[in-house]
């Protein structure tokens, strides 16, 4: 099986990558390691991230994938282009939960914001959508992480969550810590 999951940072990408190839017996790629080992960016931003060269690390994805039958492809970016795959699993998480995740990572405060306000706003489920039109969409909510017999089950089923936090900008004081 080829499988790709995304979600916003801190969703769980990498913790249950890890556990489903395990799981599964296979290997696991991931495409910030790949950014960083193969220098596929272009500089950084005012805030210091990586402003990343995305056709490049695609064409080194799709070249390193096609080549294997089972593998798990995990990463944020991996919701702005297609790899060719059996099934997307995006990861959902509460934004108070992707706070508290984000902190305890350190992330500085404008990353936060900048995160929670993607998944307040399903971005990378909408891209997801976008770019893998004819690909199977499973959508997780991974606020309490799920193990990966769960995640399998999904999969099979290709169930999607209701995954609904826009009501986070009616809250007047989370709208105005979001405020930039």
């Amino acid at each position: 099986m080829r499988i790709v999951i995304t979600g916003t940072p801190a969703t769980g990408k990498t913790t249950l990558s890890q556990k489903l190839g395990e799981y599964l017996n296979c290997e696991v790629i991931d495409a910030n390691n790949i950014v960083e080992k193969n220098k596929f960016w272009e500089g950084k931003d005012k805030y210091g991230s990586l402003i990343v060269k995305e056709k490049e690390l695609r064409d080194f994805l799709i070249g390193i994938t096609s080549q294997k039958k089972t593998w798990i492809a995990e990463g944020h970016l991996l919701c702005e282009f297609e790899i060719p795959s059996d099934v997307v699993v995006v990861l959902r998480t509460d934004p108070k939960e992707l706070i508290r995740r984000m902190k305890s990572r350190n992330y500085p405060e404008f990353k936060i914001k900048e995160n929670v306000t993607s998944e307040i706003v399903d971005y990378c489920i909408f891209r997801t959508e976008q770019n893998y039109k004819n690909t199977p969409i499973v959508e997780i909510d991974n606020t309490k992480f799920k193990t990966p017999e769960e995640v399998l089950k999904y999969i099979e089923e290709k169930k999607r969550d209701v995954v609904n936090y826009s009501s986070y900008l009616k809250n007047n004081t989370f709208f105005r810590w979001l405020s930039f």
